[in-house]
């Protein structure tokens, strides 16, 4: 028996996670449920952000984007796997990254996420951002529900 796979819009996704539209940096998710997410987002060299990342210089994607790209599929994956429901805080509580190659727009970034272990109320993730078949960052991160 296979996992079931969920395929979700930008519309969808935004009605999962907490994010505004300005902060959300998944345009598209395939999940498979209880084991991974892909979800990809499109940058553009025009993009504001980017253009201020370096003034002047390459548009390149921060290494601090590319990691809470990879921290929102990791939310997303565990709302539709149905270990956390939408709207409760969940909070990184470690996260490593290692980035090996920049992500100069315009580009689509890929990242892959992968549930590491599930002990609610935390949760450990990795995964992996990509551009082209090209790797960008290797992530890991520790998250786990939390009342404000």
């Amino acid at each position: 028996e296979t996992d079931p796979t969920i395929t979700l819009a930008r519309e969808q996704i935004l009605n999962l996670l907490p994010y505004g539209s300005d902060f959300l940096f998944l345009n598209r998710a395939t999940i498979t449920k209880g084991r991974s997410i892909t979800a990809e987002m499109s940058y553009r060299a025009d993009d504001r952000m980017l253009q201020a990342h370096f003034r002047g210089g390459p548009a390149v994607v921060p290494g601090a984007i590319l990691a809470e790209q990879v921290s929102q599929a990791s939310l997303l994956l565990a709302i539709l796997s149905e270990k956390v429901l939408a709207g409760q805080p969940f909070v990184v509580g470690r996260l490593r990254c290692k980035f090996s190659n920049p992500a100069v727009a315009d580009c689509t970034v890929r990242v892959t996420v992968e549930f590491e272990l599930v002990t609610p109320p935390r949760f450990a993730f990795r995964g992996f951002a990509e551009c082209a078949g090209e790797r960008l960052a290797d992530v890991e991160l520790i998250a786990a529900l939390r009342d404000f």
